[in-house]
């Protein structure tokens, strides 16, 4: 007697039967340890340093790439970013405000401007008959927004001598903004006095004072711009508009409703940062981020609960509460939280994108961004 023949095809069911189980179960397990990690290091809780600085909340400051620049009574000091003093220079009196690029610095008051180069040595001092609005620095050119007792705004540059080497004034405009963008580049921006719905002008200089662009857009207030090599954005109340140095319009970007808070530049590619209108003013948390390239990527960000302030930096989103710094990716996904040792009461990004000042009170720490 022989015994029966196995049953060689139910076998191989079992057997396939048995592989397909492991095989579900294994990436199961795959994707549930993924989630953890992602859960227990994408999103991990860690501390972040903070280093009070020298200066307080109520101290004229500015911030350069490489630079802390503030004023406390009637000296000017420069601090790294490390809180290590680089130079101190005494003013000709106390409570002036300070401007600064990489290259130079200046003080100012109603009345006079100190300049200073990047390393804290004088170069000349102005007096100015009217009132000092503002001051703006490049690498050899200070610019100076002056109103007589009329009220007729001008831009005056100065040399590093102190001397008058140019003088702008229009007729029935408002200068609204000016500064340098590259080097001594500079530009002015204007609002017509005369028009029955807003007009903004914009007046563009190469570094040796030659106008290189007269743009302008109707119906419609700036908000920002942003200067680029090839081309500029003119960030309006309607919208963003990609123009070139001569004026024409390269593209657009409705916006109306959204106010600005950052940009940067990925990849060749213009990424801009908008919270809704009346969020960005610090009276109320932000809810909602948006993310937008011209053409391209629009992305609309959930806040975490009471959001006090946005940027940008390192390809990264940064939410900043007022226990924690939020990483967050650009298409909207938290990447990591990070504890602040305070609970601070605002936040104020810095130039190099990569630092932010934090307030507690009249007490400043600069952080550095995880």
């Amino acid at each position: 007697m022989f015994p029966p023949p196995r049953n060689r095809n139910k076998k191989q069911k079992k057997n396939r039967a048995r592989f397909i189980l492991v095989s579900i179960a294994t990436v199961v397990a795959v994707f549930a340890l993924f989630a953890v990690g992602k859960w227990v290091f994408g999103t991990r809780n860690t501390a972040i340093d903070a280093k009070l600085l020298s200066f307080s909340a109520t101290d004229d400051y500015t911030a350069t790439q490489e630079s802390l620049l503030f004023v406390r009574d009637d000296v000017l000091s420069c601090i790294d970013y490390a809180d290590n003093e680089k130079w101190s220079v005494s003013l000709l009196t106390s409570g002036m405000n300070v401007e600064a690029s990489t290259e130079l610095a200046a003080a100012y008051d109603d009345t006079r401007v100190q300049i200073f180069t990047a390393n804290g040595e004088p170069s000349a001092s102005k007096e100015f008959y009217g009132t000092i609005v503002q001051v703006r620095c490049g690498d050899t050119l200070t610019a100076v927004l002056s109103a007589d007792y009329e009220n007729q705004n001008r831009v005056i540059l100065l040399d590093m001598s102190g001397n008058e080497v140019a003088r702008y004034e229009f007729e029935g405009k408002y200068i609204l903004d000016f500064g340098f963008f590259e080097g001594d580049a500079f530009y002015i921006y204007m609002l017509d006095g005369g028009s029955v719905v807003p007009v903004s002008r914009l007046m563009t200089y190469s570094a040796d004072l030659a106008n290189t662009g007269n743009l302008t857009v109707e119906s419609q207030i700036l908000q920002h711009l942003v200067f680029l090599e090839d081309d500029l954005y003119a960030i309006g109340t309607n919208q963003i508009i990609e123009m070139d140095y001569v004026g024409s319009r390269l593209a657009e970007k409705l916006i109306y409703g959204w106010e600005y808070r950052d940009m940067m530049v990925k990849g060749g590619e213009s990424i801009f940062l908008m919270v809704p209108g009346g969020e960005s003013s610090g009276q109320s948390a932000i809810s909602t981020a948006r993310i937008l390239e011209m053409g391209k990527r629009d992305t609309f960000a959930q806040m975490p609960s009471a959001t006090m302030a946005v940027s940008l930096g390192s390809s990264r989103l940064y939410a900043y509460t007022a226990d924690k710094i939020r990483k967050i990716s650009l298409e909207g996904e938290t990447i990591s939280e990070h504890a602040l040792p305070f609970e601070a009461t605002g936040f104020k990004a810095l130039p190099t994108e990569k630092h932010a000042l934090c307030f507690v009170g009249e007490a400043v720490y600069i952080i550095k961004l995880p």
